[in-house]
């Protein structure tokens, strides 16, 4: 007992490795012999690093056949230096802005396989509760997400000519069965029967053959139904008529004129 008073009492100590008095808070206390070390923190991290570095495989070996012990003993560890831990932690992170972050990115990187299995369980495990969650953060949130939603894809729309198509063609296609009074079952991609970019590429050719020159991207334009939809009687033609043959890319203004007529031909009009 009277070591102890004796150190504690001490405002300094010389590290016997580097032979310099430095403050004893730079000296471990050990908790099993109730003293604090006599070689201080930063010569013992060189000297762990050290012998790290030369037993690669013996650590290795131990790490691999200790590993429930290690997990024991280091749950206790944080157990009872918790509120130790988060603040150091805190006070790292503030401090290591950069290194963090450079760290955090190189972990993803490595992980991506682990990352991807591990979210794929969570979603399977949580389903019902995510799914109440957003429903009860949609209610509550409505209004503030169509301002959201309106600003971001007014904003998209005026740089992503393929979005914008994209956007044209759901609202075309699910107003398309909504005229009929059905309601639309099957994902758009699958009822216009190719993919996205196919489809746009095909549009912008259809614009070409139109109007003699491509579309600038700019200009307003629609998605027109060569055969209108009026003709449709069932639910079968509505998805025929749908089918991306079907569809072309007309100027705004020739697709209002253009309406529900059957014979409507551009060439016409435009004479």
């Amino acid at each position: 007992m009277s070591n102890i008073i004796e150190e504690e009492n001490k405002e300094t100590k010389i590290c016997n490795k580097c032979g310099i008095e430095k403050p004893l808070s730079e000296f471990e206390f050990r908790s099993d012999t109730k003293k604090y070390r006599n070689t201080c923190k930063e010569c013992r991290k060189k000297y762990t690093s050290k012998w790290h570095k030369e037993n690669l495989e013996y650590v290795k070996e131990y790490l691999q056949n200790n590993k429930e012990h290690i997990k024991a003993r280091s749950k206790r560890y944080y157990d009872e230096n918790r509120e130790k831990l988060i603040e150091y932690s805190r006070e790292y992170r503030e401090e290591n802005p950069l290194k963090v972050k450079e760290a955090k990115k190189k972990w993803r990187e490595e992980n991506k396989t682990k990352i991807s299995n591990y979210n794929k369980d969570y979603e399977e495990i949580h389903k019902e509760e995510r799914k109440e969650y957003k429903r009860n953060y949609h209610k509550e949130n409505r209004k503030k997400e169509n301002e959201y939603f309106k600003i971001h894809n007014k904003t998209r729309r005026e740089k992503d000519s393929l979005y914008k198509i994209k956007v044209q063609l759901r609202h075309l296609i699910y107003h398309s069965f909504e005229r009929k009074g059905y309601s639309k079952k099957t994902n758009t991609y699958k009822i216009i029967g190719t993919d996205y970019t196919t489809f746009y590429n095909y549009l912008l050719e259809t614009f070409k053959k139109n109007y003699g020159y491509e579309w600038d991207k700019k200009e307003e334009v629609h998605i027109d139904h060569i055969i209108p939809l009026s003709e449709a009687k069932t639910e079968e033609e509505v998805i025929r008529l749908c089918h991306y043959t079907n569809l072309q890319l007309l100027k705004a203004k020739d697709n209002i004129e253009k309406s529900d007529k059957l014979n409507w031909n551009l060439e016409e009009k435009e004479e």
